[in-house]
């Protein structure tokens, strides 16, 4: 197949651009042609990349057999009005890259951002290429949950014109059982959604594991609990801080924040305030860094607020358990996250916003070793088995296949 990918980030970004590179070059290897539509990369970069636009529009790479073409804008701030201004304007830019590229046999695209998906839909109807969206979280849902959009009639041209984009795309797949039961609430056809979950590259985890990380600084010897990811406004962090400050006597338990974010300099600020030595903040990292502090790391967090209630799945979850990790989900009670963790059997859910709760988890893990390792065994034996990227491509080649009678 040709397949053109629209995708709002890609590597050298450091956050979730590892899932569409993963998806891309799975597919070159499978003797498939793929282009990714993209944008120059902005922030959370790899250290010593080249990420300058050089005063072009566009620009042409290739990443082990990907092609990629990079379109302008470029914007490196992390306000608000910031992301506002370039969520409108990549539509346009890679709407015109789609352009560029030419007519494929199938265009794929992940949202959010929302409006991407607009792009697709046009795009597929320009070229008479069928269209697959790949959506990796509810918009405008979630933002209208965590409130970053409160007026109602923008609410509701939104909302038409998600059910318009569902309408229109030829598949739609999904990474959550609740994603699913909100695209078909929208009068969508069920047949016409999947559910593709996320995963987790199991060879390259299994190569980049390390006990290492740690030798040599505050956190050796300590039972260290690591939260590792973005620190945005979903994310129940501020319960991570509280629960160090009730744990501050406990010197053999120390807290790893690994990430960057709005959240970020007010979580330090308040550390601070509390004189907390039991926390450490370090800035996001590169994925096999990553992945050694994970497995360095005694129990690793999930977190959501709990006006977080739109479905989502985070791939950093199944990242924990394949390092063979134990989790502790302070998320709703029913969401999708402590659904996977309660079937999983791979760690332990709390109320969101409950320091105190959060605190008992961490002191139940830090004295049962043998819960401990059973939570490690069952969430490796659940992503091997269930959401490796192998299994997890097979089902999408499929999909794609048939979709473009290939």
């Amino acid at each position: 197949m040709r397949i053109l990918a629209i995708e709002p980030g890609f590597p050298p970004e450091l956050t979730s651009a590892h899932l569409p590179f993963e998806f891309s070059s799975e597919l070159v290897k499978r003797k498939h042609d793929v282009t990714v539509v993209t944008p120059f990369p902005r922030l959370n970069l790899v250290v010593g990349a080249c990420t300058k636009s050089e005063g072009k529009f566009f620009k042409w790479e290739e990443i082990e057999g990907v092609s990629i073409l990079r379109m302008l804008p470029q914007f490196k701030s992390k306000s608000l009005v910031t992301r506002a201004a370039e969520n409108s304007l990549l539509p346009v830019t890679l709407f015109i890259g789609g352009l560029l590229v030419g007519k494929k046999d199938v265009v794929h695209c992940v949202s959010p951002p929302f409006l991407l998906t607009l792009t697709a839909c046009v795009l597929g109807k320009v070229t008479r290429s069928p269209v697959v969206l790949r959506i990796q979280d509810l918009h405008p849902d979630a933002l209208v949950k965590i409130g970053l959009i409160k007026n109602k009639a923008l609410i509701k041209t939104l909302e038409v014109l998600e059910t318009f984009v569902y309408r229109c795309a030829d598949h739609i797949t999904v990474i959550a059982e609740g994603y699913r039961k909100h695209i078909v609430s929208k009068g969508i056809t069920p047949s016409k959604v999947t559910l593709i979950p996320n995963w987790s590259d199991t060879l390259n985890v299994k190569s980049s594991q390390s006990s290492s990380f740690s030798k040599g600084s505050y956190l050796e010897g300590k039972f260290v609990v690591t939260y590792a990811g973005t620190m945005s406004w979903p994310q129940d962090l501020a319960t991570i801080i509280e629960a160090a400050n009730l744990l501050k006597n406990h010197g053999e338990i120390a807290f790893l924040m690994v990430g960057d974010g709005v959240q970020k300099d007010s979580l330090k600020k308040r550390a601070n305030d509390l004189k907390l030595k039991n926390v450490v903040f370090m800035p996001l990292q590169k994925r096999d860094k990553y992945f050694e502090i994970i497995s360095s790391s005694d129990v690793c967090v999930v977190p959501l607020k709990k006006s977080y209630t739109s479905p989502t799945a985070p791939s950093k979850m199944l990242d924990i358990m394949m390092c063979g990790k134990p989790v502790i989900a302070n998320v709703p009670a029913k969401s999708d996250v402590s659904s996977i963790v309660n079937q999983a059997g791979c760690g332990l859910v709390v109320e969101s916003e409950n320091p105190e709760a959060f605190k008992d988890a961490i002191l139940k893990l830090y004295y049962e070793s043998e819960l401990r390792a059973q939570f490690c065994n069952n969430g490796k034996e659940f992503v091997e088995k269930r959401l490796s990227l192998k299994n997890c491509l097979d089902e999408y080649e499929q999909l794609l296949l048939k979709l473009t009678e290939v």
